[in-house]
């Protein structure tokens, strides 16, 4: 799918931007990233980049504290975690024109090796300088060690919510048996099945951070910070804002390059909208907010236009079934002709503003998903390739064919049924305006569909939890999930799209959503599709992995226990020029560290706007 717009719109806007020939990003980069003009293209410029000065960005929201090993929540890790600590592993970012390719590298880890069986997994520690934490008390600046790492490790399997898909005492399908220490470098890690997930899950955004030791009752890790990453915590004022100052001793060196990061926390658009008209914010404000991407660019004519080379992984909006009493949704030609009543094209319209950005020359391609979303690269297969299969007709717009699949389901007359969503702003605005999207796709088809929308905390739990083989497998409440009709997921991030199938799809998933193929006990899952799956987690071959994902993506949309998100694009962004290397770097899929893979780069240049 591509949208095309008029030459003559785009020329008009193009005029009203101040034209393609604006230098204001001097040799940051160039504009004429396609036939607009407009966009700007990265340009490598770390030969040009010096160090010091102050990069201005904002935070949304307020941090709920700061213990990395206590939670994974988007709170802690995205304004604090991802600063102020590190991981042994990381994804590797890609660099323009290149994007990342889901490859680790070491960061508290120098170097790691699988054993021939597959079964452990050997580590061995990064020494000297860039291990050293912060210099206040009671870390004092002492290097990391093995006791750290151990000791990191014990608490974020024990409490920390992603350690369920690492510790295997947790969970029978996490993979790690036991991590200990065959010397003060060697970290020696036992795995009780071979898992090619397992590289991944070290290197996530969301799982185990390494903290000093002196976590455990020499300061406050809730309040207090005392990380090796490559920020310092300088300040931080509840609602107000952070102030980051950049830590000298972070193992890469010369790394990061402005000396402070400030970040208040402005949590209405409207604010930060006029606080990076001003200048106070350098750093993109409009990822969630495409509608005004269009007026900004006008308006800012020096300001960078850019669209990221990597697809999102983000399937929110999806649809999940329920399966309870009589829910129609228990036969899956019901379920695969609601997909077909959904209209991709009409939907790309409504939420990305396709329109507004053809109409100004600012196309996009955008690609159909199938339940492993465009972002994922490899592991995506595409609807519209031969290779996908008859199964991918489920994943097309089709009323007529949804028409026959109702009657012969016993339907001819349309059913009725309950949408069920997050009423409150937790997953963002695209997400409430795509609930009433999908139901006026069923309704205008002749369904009859009641929405019913509740506070976040109990669409969470009866809902997105609501066939959680967990939540029923505790005090026996199998009779108390599920639910009769639709709900509107906002689907979590994953380290990878094996690590999203074994966490939502399969039975035994922390995030299990329901499934079933013959309509009974949802909470129980389909064996064929674990089966499926768990042999793509044991398959280190990459190739051979992705041909096992795509097995598992056609057996989904032929089930169609899902609807994912109908289509995916890439959102433009805007930055004030004077930050330097914008664009050149793009981390993997669906990981938030930005701060130290994707943003690693970035220098200050003050012979830019705003300064100039």
């Amino acid at each position: 799918m591509a949208a095309t717009g008029s030459a003559a719109a785009a020329a008009a806007f193009l005029a009203a931007c101040g034209g393609g020939d604006d230098d204001g990003d001097g040799g940051s980069g160039s504009t004429g990233g396609n036939s607009s003009g407009l966009e700007y293209t990265p340009v490598d410029s770390t030969s040009q980049a010096k160090a010091g000065g102050t990069l201005k960005h904002y935070a949304a929201a307020d941090i709920a504290h700061f213990d990395a090993l206590a939670s994974n929540s988007a709170s802690t890790v995205n304004f604090g975690s991802v600063f102020a600590y590190n991981r042994l592993l990381k994804f590797k970012s890609g660099k323009y024109p290149g994007v990342a390719d889901g490859t680790s590298e070491g960061e508290m880890a120098e170097s790691w090796e699988v054993s021939p069986d597959k079964l452990t997994l050997t580590m061995k520690l990064r020494q000297g300088n860039g291990t050293k934490w912060d210099d206040r008390a009671p870390t004092n600046g002492r290097a990391m060690d093995m006791d750290d790492v151990l000791y990191s490790y014990k608490k974020f399997a024990e409490v920390n919510p992603s350690g369920a898909n690492v510790a295997n005492s947790r969970n029978p399908l996490a993979p790690v048996v036991s991590v200990t220490a065959s010397d003060p470098r060697t970290l020696v890690i036992k795995l009780n099945k071979p898992d090619a997930t397992v590289i991944g899950l070290f290197s996530a955004t969301d799982h185990l951070y390494i903290m000093p030791r002196e976590a455990e009752g020499g300061f406050d890790p809730k309040t207090e910070v005392r990380g090796n990453g490559p920020w310092l915590l300088q300040e931080y004022t509840p609602s107000t804002r952070f102030a980051w100052k950049k830590n000298p001793n972070y193992y890469v060196t010369g790394r990061p390059f402005p000396d402070l990061l400030e970040r208040p926390i402005i949590t209405e658009l409207a604010q930060q909208l006029a606080q990076f008209r001003a200048g106070n914010i350098y750093t993109d404000i409009v990822q969630n907010a495409q509608q005004e991407v269009i007026q900004l660019k006008k308006d800012l004519p020096k300001t960078l236009l850019q669209l990221p080379q990597s697809y999102p992984t983000n399937l929110t909006p999806s649809m999940w079934f329920g399966y309870e009493g009589n829910s129609p949704f228990k036969d899956a030609r019901v379920r695969q002709a609601f997909s077909m009543l959904i209209d991709r094209e009409a939907f790309h319209g409504a939420i990305n503003n396709a329109d507004a950005f053809a109409a100004a020359g600012l196309d996009s391609e955008v690609k159909l998903n199938s339940p492993i979303v465009a972002g994922w690269g490899p592991y995506w297969l595409d609807p519209e390739s031969k290779d996908f299969g008859d199964n991918a007709k489920n994943l097309k717009f089709n009323p007529e064919e949804a028409k026959k699949l109702l009657s012969a389901a016993g339907f001819a007359n349309g059913i009725t049924t309950e949408s069920f969503s997050n009423q409150e702003l937790t997953y963002g605005p695209t997400y409430n305006q795509a609930v009433e999207v999908y139901a006026g796709f069923f309704t205008g088809a002749g369904q009859k569909v009641t929405q019913t929308t509740m506070p976040y905390t109990q669409f969470l739990n009866s809902y997105y939890f609501g066939y959680r083989s967990g939540a029923s497998a505790q005090g026996g409440a199998g009779d108390k999930v599920g639910y009769n009709g639709y709900s509107i997921q906002a689907e979590r991030p994953y380290a990878s799209a094996v690590n999203l199938m074994l966490g939502s799809w399969h039975s035994s998933g922390g995030a299990f959503h329901g499934l079933t193929p013959d309509g009974m006990n949802a909470f129980k899952g389909d064996p064929k599709l674990d089966d499926l799956i768990q042999k793509t987690q044991a398959e280190f071959d990459t190739g051979k992995q992705v041909s096992l994902t795509h097995d598992v993506i056609r057996y989904m949309t032929g089930q169609m226990y899902m609807v994912p998100r109908p289509v995916a694009n890439r959102g433009y962004q805007i930055f004030w020029p004077a930050i330097g290397n914008v664009g050149l770097n793009e981390r993997w899929a669906g990981n938030n560290a930005v701060w130290s893979e994707e943003y690693q780069n970035w220098w200050i240049d003050t012979t830019k706007a705003p300064f100039v």
